[in-house]
């Protein structure tokens, strides 16, 4: 059986693009084994260490086991309860409390908040680049079924064209 190259480079394209797939699954999958949450970065104010659409891995520590330059991950004290992800500039243990200051890279000013030395943060630990995106592709049913249809329509199509291809030319016979 005889190859053609564009058959080839589309085989080799295809590997490579199922391969980046895999790694990426298997590397979330395993985060999430161990306990770790995997997060969206929906706005820049990290620019240029973490970028809108990357998907942030985070592991849950203790508030005295933060450092000054660490970035984490905690909810926004004065609202609603949105996660923000910023880099702590400061910090200080109070009594029954951990005062931080944090701010996001991109950022001009900083934010002052305080947890329960018995409560829980996090701390991000590996960054996927524009993972995020391609996730957010993927909450919606309706998007996620043309995960399925297009290598369906694609396999089809290639079937069909292997079934139609002219058969090769008999080499001489003997």
């Amino acid at each position: 059986m005889k190859f053609s190259a564009p058959r080839m480079l589309l085989g080799v394209a295809g590997w490579t693009v199922a391969g980046f797939v895999l790694v990426i699954a298997a590397t979330l999958f395993v985060a999430h084994a161990s306990g770790r949450q995997s997060l969206t970065v929906m706005s820049g104010s990290m620019e240029p260490t973490i970028h809108t659409g990357d998907v942030v891995v985070t592991k849950p520590i203790a508030p005295m086991d933060a450092r000054v330059g660490d970035v984490l991950t905690y909810k926004e004290p004065h609202g609603a309860g949105r996660l923000i992800t910023h880099r702590v500039k400061a910090m200080q243990a109070a009594g029954e409390k951990v005062g931080f200051t944090t701010q996001g890279d991109a950022n001009d000013t900083s934010e002052r908040w305080q947890v329960a030395a018995t409560g829980q943060i996090a701390r991000v630990t590996h960054r996927v680049p524009k993972l995020g995106y391609a996730l957010g592709f993927m909450r919606d049913p309706n998007k996620r079924l043309w995960l399925l249809a297009i290598p369906a329509l694609l396999l089809g199509l290639f079937e069909l064209v292997r079934i139609w291809r002219p058969a090769p030319e008999a080499q001489g016979s003997s």
